[in-house]
């Protein structure tokens, strides 16, 4: 096996360096814009909104589906600060309480930070797709300007190209190789209709009363994953790997999986990945292991 310099000044010791100041730094900027639960109430769309018109509901649907789905990290880009950070608040309802302690408001000049949950990026700074690779998890990209949302593939696929654009920066840095380039495809996003359903629901209440609704969700979305790893269970098939993840299905088996989204209604893609990421908190590796390959 290669021997590895760790001696002082080595290309070991220059990468430890910049990660240890890349920690630093992001601990900084997050603590910075740091948001809580009881701060989320200030100017949400959950209480600006008195009778939103339905193109503007279907739009928070869409983004709620893309950020539930894409493990709830999520990417808001727009052109003012305080209409990102309302989106920001919003989504905050949508997210699950552990979540909370990695979001950042957006201020001008704050760049995209890898592996925060939720965030927000003033234009004209945005987010690349070769920056969306550095991130473990498949993100969710919310653009205000253009009313537009996309994400990446799933974790499925997302995984593999995280792992590797990681192992060629490190073989870049232990022996100053030729910088390889590493793109996530972004693609336009699709609703889930469990989603739009209970955004149509939250709002169709008084402002005073959306917020403590909007919480629910993630006891919904537990609910529908305990049912699915409760089948798994019953049919012998939450079996764990050798690492203590969800282990691969056959084909026999995912057609079993198949019968209980009928059973479930989770028949819609975007349905079926949103309930996976909840299930996956759960039973790690079950995401990987059920996702469709995209």
């Amino acid at each position: 096996m290669e021997h590895l310099d760790h001696s002082e000044n080595s290309p070991w010791e220059a990468m430890s360096a910049r990660v240890e100041f890349e920690l630093v730094r992001t601990a900084a900027l997050v603590e910075d814009g740091r948001l809580d639960r009881p701060a989320q109430a200030v100017g949400s769309y959950l209480h600006i909104w008195k009778q939103p018109i339905d193109a503007s509901l279907e739009f928070l649907s869409l983004a709620v589906s893309a950020h539930l789905s894409r493990n709830c990290c999520t990417v808001v880009v727009g052109d003012d600060v305080r209409t990102v950070n309302r989106m920001i608040a919003t989504l905050c309802f949508f997210s699950r309480g552990e979540d909370l302690h990695s979001v950042r408001l957006a201020r001008p000049g704050l760049p995209y930070i890898p592996d925060v949950h939720l965030q927000g990026v003033i234009k004209p700074k945005g987010v690349g797709e070769s920056r969306l690779v550095q991130s473990s998890m498949p993100s969710a990209v919310v653009d205000l300007s253009t009313k537009d949302v996309s994400w990446t593939a799933g974790r499925k696929v997302h995984e593999p190209l995280h792992r590797n654009w990681r192992m060629a920066e490190l073989r870049r840095a232990v022996k100053s190789a030729s910088k390889e380039v590493f793109k996530c495809t972004l693609t336009k996003a699709r609703t889930s209709p469990i989603v739009r359903g209970v955004v149509q629901e939250v709002f169709a209440l008084p402002p005073s009363l959306r917020a403590c609704a909007a919480v629910q969700v993630e006891r919904l979305l537990h609910h529908r994953a305990m049912m699915l790893i409760s089948f798994l269970q019953a049919a012998s098939l939450a079996g764990m790997d050798d690492v203590g993840r969800f282990r691969l299905l056959s084909a026999p088996e995912r057609a079993l999986v198949q019968r209980l989204r009928v059973e479930l209604l989770l028949l819609d893609e975007v349905d079926w990945e949103v309930v996976l990421c909840a299930a996956d908190r759960i039973l790690p590796g079950v995401q990987c292991a059920l996702a469709v390959d995209s």
